[in-house]
């Protein structure tokens, strides 16, 4: 199954379209508790290479959802072109409600990127979660950074 990375933006814009306050509060509250969940349950801990990026891939541990193929064999690696939108997502989240925490979090991650950036300024396509270790060298810019790092500044 693919983490729900992609969510947060989905929820924080339909906050914004929404003319209905209600469901734009609740659009945020979905938008919070997929945050919340990214940051506390699906990143990488702290101390690791990978540490504080959102975990693409992940298996349902009481397994009540059957996982997708991709899941079941990627389950321990990131494709570094994903967890970035749940990275902008958190930064969309933070100017939306104004809690530090989505910011923060997106600072950590974003520094995790510099750090693992390859010499030629690429990153590799495929790592281990965990270690950073190298699966697939294909060099990729993930498009989604240049939005994170512009809406940083």
């Amino acid at each position: 199954m693919l983490s729900p990375i992609g969510n947060i933006r989905a929820m924080v814009l339909l906050s914004k379209l929404t003319d209905d306050k209600t469901e734009s509060e609740n659009a945020l509250k979905v938008a919070c508790n997929i945050a919340d969940y990214l940051i506390e349950d699906l990143t990488v801990p702290a101390g690791n290479v990978m540490e504080n990026i959102p975990f693409v891939y992940w298996l349902d541990p009481e397994r009540t959802v059957s996982p997708a193929p991709s899941a079941e064999r990627r389950h321990d690696q990131t494709m570094l072109s994903e967890p970035v939108r749940a990275i902008l997502g958190y930064m969309e989240l933070y100017e939306a409600g104004g809690n530090k925490k989505y910011l923060d979090a997106a600072v950590r991650a974003a520094r995790t990127y510099v750090k693992i950036m390859r010499p030629d300024n690429t990153w590799s396509l495929m790592v281990e979660k965990n270690s950073g270790i190298v699966i697939e060298p294909k060099p990729v810019v993930p498009t989604w950074l240049m939005f994170m790092f512009r809406h940083a500044k």
